[in-house]
């Protein structure tokens, strides 16, 4: 790396700060990127990324802005922050934080580089999204899809899909996972929000209960977490358990034998990078961002959205089949190790801020 990396300064900014992608890819650029390179970050000030931001940045180079929420006050703060500390690189990482990135890109001339995260794939809200994200084009110096499906979905956005890069997501290997059980321990993780549609996955619960055959334990919080738990009340779902937010994912991963995820739409999960690191077998939706990583029968199992039957179905036949299981799970684990490293995902984003700044 050329000493022209000593003058990048980069502004981290997203709208979350409990858990996602996003923060985690923000963390990892930051305590593993090269030494000689700065980083700011602006998020809300929620647990637990906030606190991790803070002790490996500091506190005077952070920002506070509102959770999912864009505010002008907030916008004045962050643009205060990239004049004085000289910020040469903006890097927004999710829809909500590209406006408060793209805005100040343009007010303070400084490029901005986007990761989407995640796009909504239709719908009225999916429109509006791709409309916002047309009209913040000329203040993208590089648009970051993290995986090729996400990236099908970019390139829609006309003038963003000439400035479009695929950088995918990358994950730190967790500890492998424990002998099985005689239940089989189905593990969920994502915010509890319509995007990861978590009520479906109590649907497929209510389908398997007769069976006494799984266990399920579900980590994450969100605006759905109160309906979540009536639901699992209110249908006597005993083998249920909700965790909420946890610091680390790591014991359930190595206490589980089944990854199930209920999404309707994922950029490049995390979660699912991980679990399937750890060496659980995937039961996930074909959706963009899965597809890039499960390959059907091989490296796990999909089923439309919607389609509970048959995640409860293949859920029965993992229950049933523990070779299946195992090969599934020992497929996964190979493949994840091989294609989604941190050390290469944090190569490319440096390469790309200096191409920004050059």
């Amino acid at each position: 790396m050329d000493r022209s990396i000593e003058r990048v300064r980069v502004l981290h900014i997203s709208a979350r700060a409990d858990s996602g992608g996003g923060p985690e890819v923000i963390r990892q650029i930051v305590s593993t990127a090269h030494p000689a390179m700065s980083h700011l970050v602006a998020c809300p000030r929620e647990k637990p990324y906030h606190d991790r931001f803070r002790n490996l940045v500091g506190e005077p180079s952070m920002v506070s802005i509102p959770s999912r929420r864009f505010r002008w006050q907030s916008q004045l703060a962050i643009e205060d922050l990239i004049r004085s500390a000289g910020v040469t690189v903006i890097h927004s990482h999710g829809f909500g934080a590209g406006l408060y990135g793209r805005l100040a890109s343009a007010r303070t001339g400084r490029p901005c580089v986007h990761t989407f995260h995640g796009m909504m794939p239709g719908g009225a809200a999916g429109l509006v999204r791709q409309l916002c994200e047309a009209a913040l084009a000329p203040w993208t110096a590089a648009a970051v899809a993290v995986s090729e499906s996400e990236a099908v979905l970019a390139r829609r956005l006309g003038p963003l899909s000439r400035r479009l890069r695929v950088i995918p997501n990358g994950v730190e290997f967790p500890a492998e996972r424990e002998e099985s059980s005689a239940w089989l321990r189905v593990l969920s993780v994502g915010r509890l929000e319509r995007q990861k549609d978590p009520l479906a996955l109590l649907d497929i619960a209510v389908k398997v209960r007769d069976d006494r055959i799984c266990r399920f334990r579900v980590v994450g919080g969100g605006p759905l977490a109160q309906a979540m738990r009536r639901s699992v009340n209110g249908l006597k779902l005993g083998r249920v358990e909700l965790l909420g937010t946890l610091g680390s994912c790591q014991d359930e991963y190595r206490n589980a034998d089944v990854f199930l995820s209920t999404s309707l739409w994922e950029g490049l999960s995390l979660a699912l990078l991980e679990a399937m690191s750890a060496g659980l077998a995937p039961v996930v939706t074909r959706v963009a961002g899965n597809l890039d990583v499960v390959e059907e029968g091989v490296t796990g199992f999909l089923f439309e959205p919607g389609d509970h039957d048959r995640a409860a179905a293949l859920l029965r036949m993992m229950a049933n089949s523990p070779d299946v299981r195992q090969r599934v799970g020992d497929a996964a684990r190979r493949s994840v190790r091989r294609r989604f490293a941190v050390a290469d995902t944090v190569r490319s984003y440096q390469a790309l801020y200096l191409e920004a700044c050059a």
